[in-house]
């Protein structure tokens, strides 16, 4: 069985038409609010708050060091490879 070539071309734009409606639809607005969506990583939006706990005990909320910069380092320290990478960047904190 051979597919029509015109049948792929059609379902192929439709794919691609579909996903750019998508895109416009659900874009985020322009500008700095966000209008109860999630936030997004960019320009003019807030991170969303969290907490983590201190290895030392106690703990740390985002919020509390508006101002500061900040490096959160999400990796898995128990892979050999990911550590040595990230020793540098441990050593710059």
């Amino acid at each position: 069985m051979t597919a029509d070539p015109r049948r792929w071309f059609s379902f192929t734009a439709l794919v691609l038409l579909a996903g750019l409606a998508w895109t416009l639809v659900s874009r985020v607005p322009s500008g700095g609010e966000t209008q109860g969506q999630i936030a997004s990583a960019r320009v003019g939006f807030a991170a969303p708050d969290f907490t983590l706990d201190l290895l030392g005990g106690g703990q740390v909320t985002l919020s509390e060091l508006r101002g500061k910069a900040v490096v959160v380092n999400l990796v898995g320290v128990l892979v050999p490879a990911v550590s040595r990478r990230n020793a540098g960047a441990t050593a710059l904190l």
